[in-house]
């Protein structure tokens, strides 16, 4: 592994830690905000990335895009939906892990 690869790695665990704090005190748009882990550039023409981990990555920016830039009705993230991103972004993070 690469040291650069190793820093975006530990970034990225320590980001989801952040969100799983962020979770548990009700700061759902920051959590869901906080999944979108940046590795689409690297995963992008990677045939060993499914396909749907590469489509979490889409989804997570659209959660980074509503906490960030959404106002109004329904434009805040449900609990339910930034624990189901926080837990996708881990396994994502460990099958990238695994892969390198």
């Amino acid at each position: 592994m690469t040291q650069e690869a190793a820093r975006f790695l530990e970034k990225a665990w320590l980001l989801l830690s952040h969100a799983d704090t962020m979770l548990s005190v009700g700061l759902n748009d920051d959590a869901g905000r906080t999944a979108y882990v940046k590795f689409m550039r690297l995963t992008k023409d990677e045939p060993r990335v499914p396909a749907n981990l590469r489509v979490f990555l889409y989804q997570a920016y659209n959660l980074k895009s509503i906490a960030d830039y959404e106002t109004g009705p329904g434009s805040e993230i449900s609990l339910e939906r930034a624990i189901d991103a926080v837990k996708t972004a881990n396994y994502f993070v460990e099958y990238i892990t695994s892969l390198i």
